[in-house]
């Protein structure tokens, strides 16, 4: 299993959960210290620092995977964060700061590891959407593209009708 964001949050509880399930997992998150962190508590955590924004890192990640494991059958697109600002103080660096981590990471990666899956796999999105009301620029937006992007990957040919599970899972609001 591969898990974005996993230094924290529902990224950390779910590498933990399929790690304590028997599964190999390997944790992206940023600070290789989290990472190391987790790897102590449960050995079947693999840690993999990088920015979720560098797609060749990304590329990496995944081929080092399947090298070692051979294939990839669960993906979780857990990364993902806001600014916390109102409208007119958020600046359009800000908004595709988001959207790149987001949205576009959860593209090339989900692009990369279904050209490998060959069982199952589950995407989904623990953004924290609607948690910070609507004064505030929140994930609201991304989280519907996350949404549709994973509807449309679970009706389209390359995934739902070839034995792909695809699934989204939402916080509690």
């Amino acid at each position: 299993a591969i898990v974005t964001g996993a230094s924290s949050g529902i990224g950390r509880a779910t590498a933990c959960l399929f790690a304590n399930e028997g599964a190999t997992v390997i944790a992206l998150a940023r600070r290789q210290e989290r990472l190391d962190e987790l790897h102590q508590g449960n050995n079947r955590i693999i840690g993999y620092a990088c920015d979720i924004q560098d797609h060749e890192a990304l590329k990496k990640c995944v081929d080092q995977t399947i090298e070692k494991y051979g294939r990839i059958d669960i993906l979780v697109n857990n990364a993902g964060f806001s600014y916390y600002s109102r409208l007119l103080d958020c600046t359009l660096e800000q908004w595709r700061h988001t959207m790149s981590v987001n949205v576009d990471s959860m593209f090339v990666l989900t692009r990369l590891v279904v050209a490998q899956m060959k069982e199952w796999g589950l995407s989904f999105s623990g953004l924290a959407a609607n948690l910070w009301g609507e004064q505030l620029i929140n994930t609201d937006d991304q989280t519907k593209y996350i949404d549709e992007f994973t509807k449309n990957c679970k009706f389209c040919n390359d995934l739902g009708i070839n034995g792909i599970r695809v699934d989204t899972v939402q916080p509690p609001t």
